[in-house]
């Protein structure tokens, strides 16, 4: 716990205490290591998926294993973890193309998206977002996939690339949108639409701003959401302007906050949704209100009960 935070009970978390909260968002800050804090910190999907309501992540997983059988649902998710990884691969690899050869023509985009390429559907993905791609400029500062920490608020991430896009420096994370997605049938992708993806490029974009590690790159002010889809049509690109940066700013803030206030109070921190727990948390909160003094059921108590249910 980072001692010169003050997180406040969330509940409680006005307007005048987010703005004293988050004076350290400030984009022209370079915040370096504090000396007085040891381990490591949470990642940004931690610090997300915590302070997240995951209710209906639970139920589509729940509708998923009913169809699937448990067995074949995690077969299913673990292969699209490791599609999304090649599908990232690819990405890098053609960007680096273009930073070393400053242009991705097209026989030596389709070698790098066809060779070696075990999901078929990522030649369709990349198809689509190729067009993308070669639209874009060789910069000195371009970047993909680094590591990067806000040192003050005490989370790290790793996002996708930097590159220019409208002529501006723009944080971009790459996503996949399967056939069977809603994003695919939507006739146009907002903000709205693309759960916590927004929260979690500005997230990158306040780290990014304020590590001395990237001192030598240019201040970021805008992020986009680039959707890559099955059926191999063009790439939709969804962007966060300043305006919007600042609205999920304050977002992230109250995130921060409810992480650091969850672990002040030695709370159980969930990183998915468990409705065992949430329903031992209930039976504790109502304990509470009906009698202060009352013994509350110890967290070691709390866990065996869990994995007993």
């Amino acid at each position: 716990m980072p001692s010169y935070l003050t997180p406040v009970d969330p509940s409680k978390f006005d307007e005048e205490r987010r703005r004293a909260f988050s004076v350290n968002f400030d984009p022209e800050l370079r915040m370096g290591v504090q000396n007085s804090l040891t381990g490591r910190y949470p990642s940004v999907s931690a610090v997300i998926g915590a302070t997240d309501n995951l209710d209906k992540l639970f139920k589509w997983q729940m509708k998923m294993i009913n169809q699937m059988g448990f067995a074949k649902f995690k077969e299913h998710s673990l292969e699209r973890m490791k599609s999304g990884t090649e599908f990232h691969s690819k990405i890098h690899q053609l960007l680096k193309c273009l930073m070393e050869k400053g242009e991705l023509k097209d026989q030596e985009s389709k070698r790098i998206i066809c060779d070696n390429t075990r999901f078929s559907q990522n030649i369709d993905y990349c198809r689509g977002i190729l067009p993308f791609l070669q639209k874009l400029k060789k910069r000195d500062w371009m970047m993909m996939e680094k590591a990067t920490k806000n040192h003050y608020y005490c989370y790290q991430g790793r996002f996708d690339a930097i590159i220019e896009l409208d002529g501006e420096p723009t944080l971009v994370d790459w996503k996949t949108v399967s056939s069977s997605s809603i994003k695919s049938s939507a006739a146009e992708n907002t903000l709205d639409t693309l759960y916590g993806n927004p929260l979690q490029i500005v997230a990158y974009i306040s780290a990014v701003n304020s590590d001395p590690d990237f001192a030598h790159c240019p201040k970021i002010k805008r992020g986009a959401v680039v959707l890559a889809f099955e059926d191999g049509r063009p790439a939709e690109v969804v962007t966060l302007g300043e305006d919007n940066i600042k609205e999920y700013t304050d977002q992230l803030a109250e995130r921060i906050n409810k992480f650091w206030w969850m672990l002040q109070q030695k709370e159980f921190v969930d990183f998915a949704y468990n409705p065992v727990m949430e329903n031992l948390k209930e039976e504790k909160s109502e304990k509470r209100s009906e009698d202060p003094e009352i013994e509350i059921i110890g967290e070691v108590n709390i866990s065996e009960r869990a994995k007993r249910v």
